[in-house]
């Protein structure tokens, strides 16, 4: 029996440690899955599904353009039984061309009547869709679920390595505040200086001395904040420095279950065969 779509999230979810989806969040994972679904039917297991389109009198052109989600155009069967809905005995396979996206060139030597039916095989991505609709069989998902705990991973570690970046804007700002206290400093030691100076003068009905030394007092608690300043950006840098090493364990995780998951999808890959078709009526 096939997983559902949230049987498929929550087993991502398990590979990934984060019961419940605590950490990466449904949204997150739900995204890596269908890239995972892409990438799937690229690596040669796509959903292949039937969909029919008729002849225009005069032409061996079809219009498959009709058909959503389209990868590529796996097989052409004309012509059908009787009915048109059915196979002949054996299966009148044909080769074609691209012209243009969804228009194709039938390689047969005769003209199609008007409105005869088309079986037009297309490869697409897989559907994963609620608790009904899941086109996959147990080895693609397995693989899809590995694929989309590895990206999950990986999306994860290079969004934390942008902590380096404002780490380096946190250092930054540090020096900035170091500055600023260096230059209160240096006002402090003018302001005491000038107040030694005034130490041995009398100077009637004024306090010459106290004032510098209370500019000096004011400098130097102004020093005290740029410290504080430059010493909080500092703790901000090394927490994100620590979190953007951190980052390095989660891509090279991420980008080893990706490896995994391809090959074990290069196993099971459907080749593409090119075969030679009728091309008579």
């Amino acid at each position: 029996m096939s997983y559902t779509e949230t049987e498929i999230i929550n087993k991502v979810s398990t590979v990934l440690q984060d019961a419940g989806t605590a950490i990466w969040g449904t949204q997150v994972i739900r995204r890596a899955i269908d890239e995972g679904l892409v990438a799937l039917a690229d690596g040669g297991r796509p959903y292949v599904t039937l969909g029919t389109v008729t002849t225009s009198a005069g032409t061996k052109t079809i219009d498959v353009s009709s058909e959503s989600d389209v990868l590529y155009v796996d097989k052409v069967e004309f012509r059908l039984n009787s009915a048109g809905t059915g196979s002949l005995d054996p299966p009148r396979f044909r080769n074609f061309k691209e012209l243009s996206p969804g228009q194709l060139l039938l390689d047969i030597d005769f003209d199609p009547d008007a409105s005869e039916n088309v079986r037009v095989y297309y490869a697409k991505p897989h559907v994963l869709s609620g608790t009904a609709t899941n086109t996959m069989d147990p080895r693609e998902e397995q693989i899809l679920i590995n694929w989309a705990a590895g990206k999950v991973a990986l999306d994860g570690g290079m969004e934390l390595a942008q902590q380096t970046e404002t780490a380096i804007t946190d250092l930054a700002s540090a020096g900035s505040a170091i500055s600023n206290m260096s230059a209160q400093i240096a006002s402090a030691t003018n302001a005491i200086n000038s107040g030694t100076a005034h130490i041995n003068a009398k100077t009637l009905g004024a306090d010459p001395t106290g004032q510098w030394l209370n500019t000096a007092l004011a400098d130097l608690n102004a020093a005290g904040t740029y410290l504080n300043q430059a010493s909080g950006y500092i703790s901000q840098s090394s927490g994100r420095l620590a979190v953007s090493n951190a980052s390095r364990h989660y891509e090279r995780w991420g980008l080893n279950k990706i490896a995994m998951a391809e090959r074990d999808l290069k196993r099971i890959a459907r080749r593409r065969v090119a075969r030679d078709y009728p091309r008579d009526a």
